[in-house]
């Protein structure tokens, strides 16, 4: 077992060093590789085995390229979204906890971005509420739209997260239509 070296992932490199497990640059000498997002096409190692969710199985425009180069490559993929148990239901997706994090996380990022607040990290909040209590201590900008779209878990997460925080909601044709 190895881990690829990086500086942006949540567990840090010498936190696996501590645990026994090396850190690697080079992950070619693996005949497996883990992941969750898709893998960039000239990082794809021919003859290997990935595990990740690739968007591929319906085969979406946006990834055909993505799907060709494993094919060209001789890869095994197993996608995550097609690990179903008997009755049809995915074993493993993205669900509330994704919405509501990767809301939090949006409205984060933006205020860094724009040098106009900067909330705690949603790692490091105690649960939803706590991060909701971070989130209405700051004054979001009047201009400020946010845009929610999907009504699966994440999107009902998400959803969730930024209801508690008492804005203003439309629905998508109001939105198009009207000036808000």
């Amino acid at each position: 077992l190895v881990v690829e070296s990086s500086e942006v992932r949540r567990i840090g490199d010498d936190e696996y060093r501590a645990e026994g497990i090396d850190v690697v640059q080079d992950l070619s000498g693996c005949d497996v590789l883990l992941g969750v997002k898709e893998v960039p096409l000239d990082m794809l190692i021919p003859d290997t085995t990935y595990l990740f969710f690739s968007h591929t199985y319906k085969l979406q425009p946006y990834n055909a390229k993505l799907l060709r180069t494993i094919v060209d490559k001789r890869i095994r993929l197993l996608d995550y979204e097609l690990i179903k148990r008997p009755n049809g239901q995915r074993v493993i997706g993205f669900g509330r906890w994704a919405g509501i994090v990767g809301a939090y996380n949006g409205l984060r990022a933006w205020g860094l971005r724009h040098v106009s607040f900067d909330l705690p990290r949603a790692i490091d909040c105690a649960d939803m509420k706590e991060m909701v209590g971070h989130a209405k201590a700051v004054d979001l900008p009047s201009h400020m739209k946010i845009v929610l779209t999907g009504g699966g878990r994440v999107g009902m997460g998400a959803h969730e997260l930024l209801s508690s925080l008492g804005l203003r909601e439309v629905h998508a044709e109001a939105f198009l239509k009207e000036d808000f």
